[in-house]
């Protein structure tokens, strides 16, 4: 028997329906919505891959771009093209564009791409399908943005003055007082050109290669640049009786600036005002001079007012200065260490005075307030990082410095427009660490001559002998380094070094030497010269220029060094160091003259010496002490010698008779010789 199926039972049914469409359609929303996110994120990190690999791509260019300009910014001493270790730079990137692209037979194939014409007019037609074509080298890709830049936007407009900047030679352009004239060309490292990347770097631009990316850089030269962050410093202030040294502004007042530079004993001293005055004198520095009044003064006037006779220095140079300063003080001179040195020598850290005016040395220990001040020279609180945008943030400077950077650049005049690009090539964010460097003031090498980074701040100073040996030392290497290569060019053009003949030839050996291996005979030929004799004397004359020799308080006596000989089992001889050579009597632990008995003994001829003896102290022809110049008196700085021979004949003549004739009788006559030796020193 059927039953019938009730009213309720069907609408129970269709809800289920309703139900499992519901479910299905938010089902299919959720799918939807999960595959939207999820192409969403594989495009934002396929793009930021993609980004990645292109600032990969700028990197290594600007690394390529350097690399080859040291390798290729010298010469040596033969007149070839040899590698240049400090000749770097600023560096932007540029794209390739011939100017003389459809103007010249042989300008064809990838050469040819400019969307200029050389009458100024954009390129067109058949023409602008041609220069697609070419895109290969660095290609400059069109971007375009707007229907004023026919050629696409093709550089980064870093200076912010919306015009292309050129890069290379370029027209330079004056300002004569009623407009602009062209004054001649000259090199320019202008605003950074973007190069596009071709996703088939190795065809050229196409409807198949299209460019997947571009970039443009800028590379700041760190070794051969100021640093931002380590240069200028408020020092001073005047007090009430404007006779003593500085107490700390604070907060630090605009119009107050009180730089002070007394030894130049560290970066803090360098003037940052000084600087931006000759960076561009039209913004900064229009007129350039010091005193009291200054003739037609006006605020773009740099006034260095030193003594400071109850004013600070003045001019637009030293505004900027003082606000660049004044946001890594964080308005706060107290922010600044204390405290970390102590009185050191006469040389003033503190940079607290007083003013060394002559040659008497100063008291570090003087204190204005009886306790040593903030140090200018520590960490500041904030730092500048992004220089090409920090410098335009009116907040890490002043609006006034805004304003001033902004005008040059958008300036008709081409010194400047391009003034802050040779800002950015002197001044930078960064220093780079003197590592492996000798230190000149304070000793700072293990007792294998290594560099120690940071042992200079230990103030421990130099010893006469030690400075000299590891200066000579350095020097002698770097020097012989360069005298044995010969650079030769190979069939590819680059420059390699080969054994110099010359440098055999001289010193019959093949490999550079040091202080340690001088080489004096060599397979019976004597091979000490006069050019290793300079260096070694430039070494010592570095030493005694900036210290006082005054044993037991004798005069400043210049330091005197000495050879060590040695002779190996081949009968070579070498120097193999020094040793000092004291006043006789003032100076505890005077060397032993094991050999030859005394400082001034007579010399010995060098094949003389005996073999398989090592660091022998003595005297040989031609081998010269190692004496420092001095200024004043004692010195030694220069030695003559002039021997004088003269040779005379007498002839006596006798009359014998007289009258109108007579007869004269000539004795034979005697000579006179005679020698002098002429010494001075």
């Amino acid at each position: 028997m059927k039953t019938r199926r009730t009213n309720d039972e069907s609408g129970i049914a269709l809800v289920v329906t309703l139900i499992l469409m519901a479910v299905a359609l938010v089902m299919a929303v959720a799918f939807l919505a999960i595959s939207r996110r999820a192409k969403g994120s594989v495009a934002t990190q396929t793009n930021g891959t993609a980004a990645r690999y292109a600032a990969d791509a700028a990197l290594a260019g600007a690394e390529a771009q350097i690399v080859a300009t040291i390798m290729s910014g010298g010469t040596n001493t033969h007149g070839q093209i040899a590698a240049d270790p400090c000749g770097f730079g600023l560096v932007v990137s540029t794209n390739d564009i011939s100017t003389n692209a459809f103007s010249q037979p042989a300008c064809v194939g990838f050469a040819n791409v400019s969307y200029y014409y050389a009458n100024g007019n954009v390129v067109g037609g058949d023409d602008f399908n041609q220069v697609l074509t070419n895109l290969y080298y660095d290609p400059r890709v069109p971007v375009m943005i707007s229907s004023n830049e026919p050629a696409g936007r093709f550089y980064l407009d870093l200076n912010r003055n919306g015009k292309f900047d050129a890069n290379g030679f370029a027209a330079d352009v004056i300002s004569n007082g009623v407009g602009v004239v062209t004054n001649g060309n000259s090199f320019h490292v202008g605003d950074p050109e973007w190069i596009g990347i071709l996703e088939h770097p190795d065809a050229p631009y196409g409807p198949d290669n299209p460019a997947v990316a571009r970039y443009a850089f800028i590379a700041v030269p760190v070794g051969n640049a100021l640093d931002l962050n380590a240069i200028h410093n408020q020092a001073m202030v005047v007090m009430n009786n404007q006779s003593r040294y500085r107490a700390p502004v604070n907060p630090m007042t605009r119009g107050q600036d009180y730089f002070f530079r007394n030894q130049g004993v560290g970066s803090w001293e360098l003037n940052l005002a000084a600087f931006l005055a000759d960076l561009d004198t039209n913004q900064w520095g229009a007129m350039v001079g010091s005193g009291p009044t200054p003739p037609g003064y006006d605020a773009n006037f740099y006034w260095y007012n030193y003594p400071l006779a109850g004013r600070g220095y003045q001019g637009y140079a030293f505004d900027d200065a003082f606000s660049l300063i004044t946001n890594r003080y964080a308005a706060n001179y107290d922010s600044l260490a204390t405290n970390v040195f102590n009185g050191v020598g006469d040389i003033d850290y503190y940079n607290d005075g007083p003013l060394m005016t002559g040659f008497s040395p100063i008291s570090e220990t003087f204190y204005v307030r009886g306790v040593p001040p903030p140090w200018v020279g520590s960490d500041n609180t904030n730092h500048f990082f992004d220089e090409p945008d920090d410098l335009f943030d009116p907040a890490q400077s002043s609006a006034g410095f805004v304003q001033r950077l902004t005008a040059a650049g958008a300036a008709a005049a081409t010194y400047d427009r391009y003034s802050y690009y040779r800002l950015l090539s002197q001044l930078g964010t960064d220093s780079d660490p003197d590592s492996g460097k000798m230190n000149l003031n304070y000793d700072n090498v293990d007792a294998n001559g290594s560099v120690v980074d940071g042992a200079e701040t230990n103030f421990i100073s130099w010893t006469p002998l030690g400075f000299f040996t590891n200066a000579a030392n350095r020097l002698l290497l770097a020097y012989t380094a360069d005298w044995a290569a010969n650079y030769v060019p190979t069939n590819n053009g680059v420059m390699i070094p080969v054994l110099n003949s010359n440098f055999w030839a001289t010193f019959s050996v093949t490999n550079a030497f040091g202080v340690g291996d001088i080489p004096v005979l060599v397979s019976n030929r004597f091979v000490y010269t006069p050019a290793v004799q300079r260096l070694l004397q430039l070494a010592a004359n570095m030493y005694d220029a900036t210290t006082n020799n005054t044993y037991n308080g004798s005069p400043d006596w210049p330091d005197v060094f000495r050879p060590l000989f040695s002779r190996d089992t081949n009968g070579n001889v070498f120097i193999t160091g020094y040793t000092n050579v004291y006043p006789m009597g003032q100076m505890n632990g005077y060397p032993v003259e094991s050999t030859n008995g005394y400082p001034l003994a007579l010399p010995v001829d060098v094949t003389s010496l005996p073999v398989n003896v090592y660091n022998m102290v003595t005297n040989v022809y031609g081998v010269p002490w190692i004496v420092g110049a001095k200024k004043g008196y004692p010195n030694f700085n220069k030695f003559q010698l002039q021997t004088i021979f003269s040779m005379t004949r007498k002839l006596q003549y006798t009359r014998t008779t007289a009258g109108p004739r007579i007869t004269i009788k000539a004795d034979p006559g005697d000579y006179t010789l005679s020698q002098e030796l002429l010494l001075s020193v």
